[in-house]
């Protein structure tokens, strides 16, 4: 039967919005939560576990004991263990829906996220968390080589939509109603688009048959060095776009890495230098144009982070903050629709699947690095973000070389 893929994208770009904004809500909160929860009435065995544990750590490695920036390990810890759980589910998942359909698989991480307890709505979400991959996948059927581009702007519009309305909503209602009970709602709107309104995209045609294996394989899916070798779908895959998939995967985990550590960190920066509480060009360019634009951007964050790093006013922080906010739209977008344009129509689910948890995984080692590095925690956040704002120059050299090797690559034809 046919579907009507514009109304299927606008249902999944719907869905994911929705999805983006119950994951995003709580995301400015964490320093005062972590204050919240660390009070001497709301206490309880697992906070004073973590605090032991941090203390041994600042210990262990000769940090002093600095009251502004103890918390910011415990946002870390929980960062981290969010995006390691999304590490371990993606590419099963993304696996999974090349045989079971896109449809079935989005249902099912849907239902799996409406936990209210702090932590463990994090590793609740944090397995679930297949949507983005999914999602991915689903752009990867409807749209042809050509227009791919314009399918994966579209998921990064979604992203900065639900980024820009999550936090303002979670800190609009925080006085009112817990964040969590605004992520259930918005849960249950999307889990009733998902179920009732998507059509399935993936043909029965064009699924793979290999279920015994899928499930053998499982192991694979999660494997560090079989991840970055794109073992998974080194099989059904030319050695030259095998060799391409594995030089985006590098860049990609090295990016993110950088990119997460500081982003995640930028609610604390905040918090400890202000005080803060609570508080459409991708679509029109050929891949070749978006990876050049994906290459200005990231030569842009260096910059934005250095504005971001020596902002002593509220002024300042934005215009850097700004700078970022536009540099860092365009990266993922671009390198995931080049990545997507290598995979056959019966890999994309698990391509782009193990794409996203280089990106889990970078994104599980990011925080935790950044927020227990010394850069934070002795010398203060301005040399961290100087730091990791020159860190900026690798991602640009490795990003080029791809570009460069791609151009080589299309002269020889």
């Amino acid at each position: 039967m046919a579907i009507n893929k514009r109304l299927t994208v606008i249902i999944l770009i719907s869905s994911l919005i929705l999805d983006i904004i119950a994951f995003s809500c709580i995301l400015p909160l964490f320093p005062t939560l972590i204050d919240f929860y660390g009070s001497n009435e709301r206490r309880d065995w697992l906070y004073n576990s973590l605090e032991k544990w941090a203390s041994l750590f600042q210990k262990l490695i000769g940090i002093p004991m600095i009251t502004n920036y103890n918390n910011v390990i415990f946002g870390g810890l929980l960062g981290s263990l969010f995006c390691l759980l999304q590490f371990l589910s993606s590419p099963i998942l993304g696996a999974f829906s090349d045989v079971y359909g896109r449809k079935s698989i989005m249902v099912m991480w849907a239902q799996a996220r409406t936990f209210s307890i702090f932590v463990l709505s994090r590793i609740i979400a944090g397995l679930s968390k297949a949507s983005t991959s999914i999602s991915l996948a689903i752009i990867a059927d409807i749209y042809p080589e050509n227009t791919v581009g314009k399918g994966m702007a579209l998921i990064g519009v979604a992203f900065s939509v639900g980024f820009i309305l999550g936090p303002m909503l979670g800190a609009y209602f925080s006085s009112t109603s817990p964040p969590a009970q605004i992520a259930i709602y918005i849960t249950i709107i999307e889990l009733f688009l998902v179920i009732f309104l998507m059509s399935e995209t993936l043909e029965s045609s064009k699924r793979r048959s290999e279920k015994v294996d899928l499930r053998r394989n499982c192991l694979l899916y999660i494997n560090p060095f079989a991840l970055f070798n794109f073992h998974a779908v080194s099989t059904a895959t030319t050695s030259t776009n095998l060799a391409k998939m594995r030089s985006y995967g590098r860049f990609y985990f090295f990016y993110m890495f950088q990119h997460s550590g500081l982003e995640f960190t930028l609610s604390f920066f905040t918090h400890v230098q202000f005080g803060y509480n609570r508080c459409g060009i991708l679509r029109r360019l050929s891949n070749e144009k978006q990876l050049q634009t994906a290459l200005i951007s990231i030569a842009l964050l260096v910059p934005a982070y250095l504005i971001i790093a020596f902002g002593t006013t509220s002024l300042v922080f934005y215009i850097g903050l700004s700078i970022y906010a536009l540099a860092s739209a365009v990266v993922v977008p671009a390198t995931t629709s080049s990545v997507s344009l290598l995979a056959s129509d019966n890999t994309k689910g698990v391509t782009l699947g193990v794409f996203r948890c280089l990106g889990a995984l970078a994104r599980s080692l990011g925080p935790l690095f950044s927020s227990s590095s010394k850069f934070f925690w002795l010398m203060g956040p301005t040399i961290c973000y100087v730091f990791g704002g020159f860190m900026f120059i690798i991602s640009y050299w490795m990003l080029s070389q791809l570009i460069r090797d791609k151009t080589k690559a299309k002269a020889e034809r």
